[in-house]
Parts: structure tokens; sequence; C-alpha cells
């Protein structure tokens, strides 16, 4: 059975200072798993418990109405863990988890999580700062949701993607932007209304896309324009 490293725990933030015996311990009690492309991980309302940590590739949160309309919460990347809320409360899952692409996470069941938790203070702290971190960036998305027109909902997602990946002070930038319907999802729209707004933002040259990937020479002025909702 395939395991996963002490590198790969120790680059997820929430192990990143746990002891070697913790460590050891949650290695020995992991298991390595691959999922295909568009494969789902975990269901939305599943009562499953498991924790999840990224290894390789990318995966992404997603919730269905009973209608069937989708809405995108974030992507989560490699040293990142998903599933610990139903692990905490133990109640169902509140989104459903799907592979971007073919990725590899490691599963560990609730009770090996909780005991790590319990017995390394590191971890507890780190894991406090974590639920601290994604609960203002959902608060934060709320505030856009209720408060802001779309055009200014998307420009915000397009200034979020870019300071995921780019230097503050840098001078220009490339970072990858995702289909225009999966942007849409994101920002609770429409395909065309991200189409149109692209096109305008680039008409004033902006940026420039090429190939799902947007290039912005003046990285400065491209974060003062979508930062600002007032323009």
């Amino acid at each position: 059975m395939a395991l996963i490293s002490e590198n790969q725990l120790r680059s997820c933030k929430v192990f990143s200072d746990a002891s070697d015996d913790t460590i050891a311990s949650l290695i020995a009690n992991s298991r390595l798993i691959k999922f295909t492309k568009n494969r789902q991980i975990v269901g939305q309302a599943d009562a499953s418990t498991d924790v999840y940590l990224v290894a390789e590739g990318i995966v992404r949160a997603k919730s269905f109405s009973e209608k069937g309309k989708e809405v995108s919460y974030l992507d989560i990347k490699p040293g990142e863990l998903f599933g610990e809320f139903s692990a905490i409360d133990k109640e169902p899952r509140s989104t459903a988890i799907l592979a971007v692409c073919d990725c590899v996470v490691a599963r560990f069941t609730a009770g090996v999580f909780r005991a790590a938790i319990a017995g390394d203070p590191d971890i507890a702290l780190a894991l406090i700062e974590l639920l601290v971190e994604k609960n203002r960036a959902l608060t934060e998305r709320i505030h856009e949701f209720g408060t802001m027109a779309v055009r200014f909902r998307i420009q915000s997602e397009l200034l979020r993607l870019a300071e995921a990946v780019v230097e503050e002070d840098a001078e220009s930038a490339k970072f990858d932007i995702p289909t225009h319907s999966e942007l849409a999802n994101r920002v609770c729209t429409h395909r065309e209304a991200v189409t149109k707004e692209l096109n305008y933002l680039a008409s004033f040259g902006l940026f420039k896309i090429i190939k799902s990937v947007v290039h912005v020479k003046d990285y400065q002025r491209f974060r003062q324009i979508t930062g600002n909702t007032d323009w």
C-alpha cells in the first residue's frame, strides 16, 4: 500500500511543525489514492468523515442545487487539506470535491486526524489558523455576492487568481485562468457575462489571454483596476 512521504506531509501548513512521532503515525495510517480527471472524490452531503491531503494535482470544491446549478468555491492544491470540517463536527459534507486533473490524495480517518490534533499542540494551532483563513475567505465571498455587481465579482476573482501566484510588487504577470464556464460558476453568473467582461477589460489593453494564460504587461495597473469597484 502506497504511503505519503514526510516531505509531502510537511508541505501542508497544518503538519509543517508536527513532531517526528506524529508525522510517523500519520504516514503509517495514511493511504495514497489516485483519481482521474473529473472523478468525484467526495460527494456533497456524504456522511463520510475522512480527511484528505492533496499530494499531486488539483481538486475543486463545488456544490450543486436541486436544479443542478453549480457553484465552485475554490481549487485545492498540493499540500492543502480538505474534509477536515466533517472530521471535526461529524456532520455531512458541505461540498463535493472533484479532481480537476489526474491527481493523488492521501486519506486519513477522522480518528487518526483527531488524535494528531489532540496529541500535538502545533497541529492544533495550525488547524485553527487554517479554519480562520477559510472563514475569512468565505466571508469575503459572501460580501462580494451581496454587494457587488457581476462585473466586479469577475474582476475580484481575476485579482484573486493573480495574487495567488504573483508577487505584490511585480511589474508584469502571468497566471492561469479557468474556462469561462468555471469562472462563471465561481462568481454565480453565466458564461456570457464572463466572456463580455474579459473582452471589455482586454479592450483597455489590460491583458491578453493566450491558451488559458493571462499575460499582464502592467501588473500594478491591473491590480488597481480590478481592485477598484467604483470605476
